[in-house]
């Protein structure tokens, strides 16, 4: 197995043209609807760097990269590289709104996404591990049923009955209720 350097700060590889800014000069985004796994992010940051800016408003306020910026305050870093938006008022609120969503509404190509995993040494810092890749092997060379799908990958909320599905195939998700079944 490779040996990773574990990156503690950040020195960019070209002419850095970057602003860095310190970390108590920075908020995070007030009621942000996403919730990140910052562990996994910390990771990332730990192994690569800081590879792309977090977006911030003229008052410091993030619009993207709410996350980033807790990891970095998790590592106990000082700066965080930003780049400020000019957006304003709504056009803010829709920008960080998309910033979140564009992200979900990707699919992947898994067999291209095994291959290059597959490639790599180590899955450190990718949010990616074996158990992952071992389902995605699985799924690529014995594709599920949906029933079978449901039964093992389901996640039903208590409240409303519905299944949240996320298709092996093409990762779309999305909400299901059976029908047939009857309610509690």
């Amino acid at each position: 197995m490779t040996e990773i350097e574990i990156v503690t700060t950040y020195e960019a590889p070209f002419e850095d043209t970057r602003d860095l800014r310190p970390v108590n000069d920075i908020y995070p985004l007030p009621d942000n609807p996403r919730h990140g796994d910052v562990g996994a992010i910390s990771e990332s940051l730990r192994r690569f760097g800081q590879q792309k800016p977090i977006v911030v408003n003229s008052e410091g306020v993030i619009l993207a990269g709410n996350h980033t910026y807790h990891a970095a305050v998790a590592l106990e870093w000082t700066e965080i590289w930003v780049v400020e938006s000019e957006l304003e008022g709504n056009e803010q609120t829709g920008f960080s709104l998309a910033d979140n969503r564009l992200s979900d509404l990707a699919t992947y190509d898994h067999e291209i996404l095994l291959s290059q995993l597959s490639m790599l040494d180590t899955l450190d810092g990718t949010g990616y591990d074996a158990e992952y890749l071992d389902d995605l092997k699985h799924t690529i060379d014995e594709p599920l049923t949906f029933e079978e799908y449901l039964e093992s990958d389901a996640r039903v909320d208590s409240e409303s009955g519905q299944h949240q599905i996320v298709c092996p195939n093409c990762s779309h998700s999305f909400a299901w209720r059976d029908r047939a079944k009857p309610s509690d």
